[in-house]
């Protein structure tokens, strides 16, 4: 049985940070692969508004991993309008792909937000993977899923990886200010974003060293 991992995400663009740790856990999980999951419409996101159409943020991290045979993309959840909710997605890949045992990777932090049918989820996988930076706080995640009383509590692990200091949030506002964002992406994603003028107030012109 192949061991997938799968990493959803807006990728709102997708950037070198998202390809290192991704890459990180496939080695140290030892993951056949790696498969990206770009949202269609996040539930937990109040910031739509900044959002990139889900075509374009797709054809970025197909760019983006285009040079490793070890990731993949999956257009699962661009292919309904409604609200991407992960029970769906596992669900329906577990239908596609019986013979896959799939470990679903997220920042830590994610397990703050209240997810839809956790319990069912992690029922689902071989494993959660929170990961997790040097300093962050463990022991507050644990002591929220303790009180979810969860029957697959078990499921979930812990992966420390050193994250680099890169920020869709940021490389968003750098490129609204006309700043230097060249090297936080790849170069098919740089060149994607300023030909399609991403991230650019409607009727803004792209200035500066970007």
């Amino acid at each position: 049985m192949s061991g997938i991992g799968l990493m959803g995400g807006t990728f709102n663009p997708i950037h070198l940070g998202h390809l290192y740790v991704a890459e990180e856990a496939r080695i140290r999980l030892g993951l056949d692969r790696v498969v990206f999951i770009p949202n269609q419409v996040p539930p937990h996101r109040r910031d739509l508004h900044d959002m990139a159409p889900a075509r374009d943020r797709y054809a970025m991290v197909c760019m983006a991993i285009s040079g490793n045979p070890d990731f993949s993309c999956s257009p699962i959840e661009l292919e309904r309008p409604e609200v991407s909710y992960t029970f769906d997605t596992i669900s329906t890949l577990r239908e596609r792909n019986p013979e896959h045992a799939f470990t679903f990777l997220s920042g830590a932090d994610s397990l703050l937000v209240d997810w839809h049918r956790l319990d069912d989820l992690l029922g689902l996988l071989e494993s959660f993977v929170a990961l997790t930076r040097p300093g962050s706080t463990r022991q507050a995640l644990e002591e929220r899923l303790d009180g979810l009383g969860l029957t697959n509590r078990g499921k979930v692990r812990w992966l420390e990886i050193p994250g680099l200091e890169i920020s869709a949030t940021d490389i968003r506002n750098r490129i609204r200010k006309g700043q230097a964002f060249r090297y936080l992406v790849c170069e098919p994603v740089h060149d994607h974003i300023r030909k399609s003028r991403l991230y650019l107030p409607p009727g803004a012109r792209a200035s500066g060293p970007v």
